[in-house]
């Protein structure tokens, strides 16, 4: 579990230099990221707890010259799960699913395939996928909520490396912007984001 954890921060320290590339080479601009550098350090050596949702935005605020809000981009998160939850509530049909053993009525044998897991770890099995399901959902469709429309996340097509404009590159650009456009890194952070929170064991890989 923890080299899941430290990959994914591995992967916010590389966008930390590279974010840093991009920026102006002021002093100023420096100390933002040397403390940003000095947080995301602390996390993988077990100084302070890890959290891959306060690395990204650690990382990012830098860029910005740490004038975002923690709280605030917390807030921003909350808004969206609030939503996703809903989205989670409304599609659960977890009463009328069977968790117990099978038996094959004409074989007259139990289902071995069905002794895998405890009927408590396949409720649990069950709440993750539709966590991670309604995480999908809910960023690549458009949806119709009380609380208004939501158009889904697209993907930055015409600056996927964030060359021209590296908030491409971010979760914060994501969540604050009417386009909600970015790039992989984004769209991807922001899935584990969700995922971390709503604790359905999503995790970052390389392929």
């Amino acid at each position: 579990m923890r080299k899941k954890i430290t990959l994914s921060l591995s992967i916010a320290v590389a966008m930390l230099f590279n974010s840093q590339f991009a920026r102006a080479n002021s002093d100023s601009t420096k100390i933002y990221f040397q403390q940003a550098y000095n947080e995301l350090k602390n996390m993988l050596e077990g100084k302070q707890p890890i959290s891959y949702e306060r690395a990204v935005f650690t990382t990012e605020n830098a860029y910005y010259g740490n004038k975002y809000s923690y709280v605030g981009y917390q807030e921003m998160i909350d808004g969206n799960l609030f939503l996703i939850k809903g989205l989670m509530k409304s599609s659960n049909r977890e009463d009328s699913l069977n968790f117990s053993t099978k038996i094959d009525p004409i074989a007259s044998k139990i289902d071995i395939s069905t002794l895998r897991y405890t009927e408590k770890e396949k409720r649990e099995l069950y709440r993750k996928t539709l966590a991670n399901w309604a995480i999908y959902k809910y960023m690549t469709d458009t949806l119709f909520f009380e609380q208004g429309n939501h158009l889904p996340f697209t993907y930055q097509i015409n600056d996927p490396f964030g060359m021209n404009d590296w908030k491409n590159s971010q979760v914060i650009n994501l969540l604050i912007s009417t386009q909600q456009k970015g790039n992989c890194f984004a769209l991807t952070s922001l899935f584990k984001i969700f995922a971390d929170r709503l604790n359905s064991e999503a995790y970052i890989c390389t392929a």
